[in-house]
């Protein structure tokens, strides 16, 4: 089934709508990916620096004596592992032998951990951070790793994993709100489009309809103009050869008329020169009996005459 221009316009610019769309969505995906992750990055960031203040401390204290050891780390753990505000996937306390000393999973009490991730910790004086991936191949969480040193005594590590569920659910959120008003604004502009599709082809379409219907024989049927724009001087340039076809078609009937007329003269010229022709013939004939007659007319008169006088004389 073939589609008329209108129609083509009219599935481009859906079509253009909607690719430009996607594009938007995809870098306002990215954009806000972007930043949730640094928001992210930097909460934990602050966390993990606070928390290991409060831990270094607590740790001085039981080596010290002044409380009781392991007391109050387990509840520092136990209380930052249940805020639902920062959506923990676990936190650990590790000792410079990579220990286990407090976990939010009980189970994992005094298990020895040991990967590059957290031997580079050891080593280092920063907090560090670990984008671990899921199942899908995006970011998962972040994983961060806090020594617990000051003045350069190392007290052990501090880690936590920073769940990224509420970052991906934010960006669907939002990609669907993306999608859903470009939808709308897609329902709202298909009336002007539409509108548009006629203004600009329209002109197009009636235009090629009066051309089809050009006859040698055809009156003087022009397009209307409205406005300067390109399609208005389109429509007056065909009214302009319309009207040049149409003055070249009087001529040519008044060039035609005058060629009638003259082969009509043409004809009746020779009918005219073959009836003189068959008229003279018989005329020329008698015309010449005539003369003959008139000449031997005399001869003969002449001749009764002499005749009478002869036989007067005789008889005389």
């Amino acid at each position: 089934m073939k589609l008329s221009l209108q129609q083509k316009f009219i599935i481009i610019a859906f079509l253009s709508v909607l690719a430009l769309t996607a594009v938007i969505t995809i870098l306002a995906v990215a954009k806000t990916r972007s930043a949730l992750l640094a928001a992210s990055e930097k909460q934990g960031l602050m966390l993990a620096r606070t928390v290991s203040a409060l831990i270094i401390n607590e740790l001085i204290y039981e080596k010290l004596g002044l409380i009781e050891e392991g007391g109050l780390i387990d509840n520092y753990v136990r209380e930052l592992y249940q805020r639902r505000d920062l959506a923990l996937r676990y936190v650990a306390v590790l000792d410079n032998s990579l220990h286990v000393i407090s976990h939010s999973d009980f189970g994992e009490f005094g298990k020895q951990y040991g990967n590059p991730f957290i031997e580079e910790a050891c080593r280092s004086e920063t907090v560090l951070i670990r984008k671990t991936t899921g199942e899908s191949g995006g970011i998962h969480d972040l994983e961060f790793a806090a020594p617990l040193s000051i003045e350069g005594k190392h007290w052990g590590l501090l880690l936590f994993s920073l769940s990224l569920d509420n970052v991906e659910e934010a960006i669907r959120s939002i990609a669907m709100q993306i999608v859903s008003l470009s939808l709308l604004a897609l329902f709202f502009l298909s009336i002007p489009i539409y509108f548009l599709s006629r203004r600009f082809i329209k002109p197009v379409i009636d235009l090629a309809q009066a051309m089809g219907e050009v006859e040698v024989e055809m009156g003087e049927k022009t397009m209307p103009v409205a406005g300067s724009d390109e399609l208005s001087r389109l429509a007056e340039s065909y009214n302009e050869m319309v009207r040049r076809i149409r003055a070249a078609n009087e001529e040519m009937k008044l060039a035609h008329e005058k060629l009638l007329q003259s082969e009509k003269l043409a004809t009746l010229g020779v009918l005219a020169s073959s009836v003189a022709h068959r008229i003279n013939n018989p005329l020329g004939g008698l015309f010449n009996c005539v003369r003959l007659l008139q000449r031997q007319g005399l001869m003969l008169i002449f001749a009764a005459i002499i005749s009478n006088s002869s036989s007067k004389d005789w008889k005389a």
